[in-house]
C-alpha cells in the first residue's frame, strides 16, 4: 500500500512531463496497484466528488489530493471508504481524513 499526501491530481497534469499524476496512477495500474477511493466510488482521476484538501481552509477550494493506492488482493477485500467532512475537520487541518475499510 501507498497511502498519504500526493500533492497531486490529474486536473494539474502539464504537458510531456513525466511526474504527471497520471503518469504515476498508470504506472501504479501497470503494477495492479489501484487507489482505493476511485475504485470504491467508480471514480475516473480527477472528477473526484469528495475532496481530501481545502486549500487555504477555504472550503470554495476544495480538492482531492491524499491517496490510499493498494494491490488488487487488498481491493477485493475493500468494505468502505470515506473522507471525512470539512465541518468536522477544518478546526484540525486543512485536509480531512480519507479511511479504508478492509475485511480480514
Amino acid at each position: 500500500m501507498l497511502i498519504g499526501d500526493f500533492n497531486s491530481n490529474t486536473i494539474w497534469d502539464l504537458p510531456n512531463r513525466v511526474a504527471n499524476h497520471s503518469n504515476i496512477v498508470k504506472f501504479l495500474d501497470d503494477n495492479n496497484i489501484n487507489s482505493a477511493y476511485h475504485y470504491y466510488y467508480n471514480q475516473k482521476q480527477g472528477e473526484e466528488k469528495n475532496p481530501t484538501l481545502y486549500l487555504q481552509r477555504k472550503e470554495n477550494k476544495p480538492y482531492h489530493i491524499d491517496y490510499c493506492f493498494a494491490s488488487k488482493s487488498f481491493l477485493k477485500r475493500l468494505t468502505d471508504v470515506r473522507i471525512g467532512t470539512y465541518q468536522d475537520w477544518i478546526k484540525y487541518s486543512d485536509h480531512t481524513p480519507l479511511i479504508i475499510n478492509f475485511e480480514k
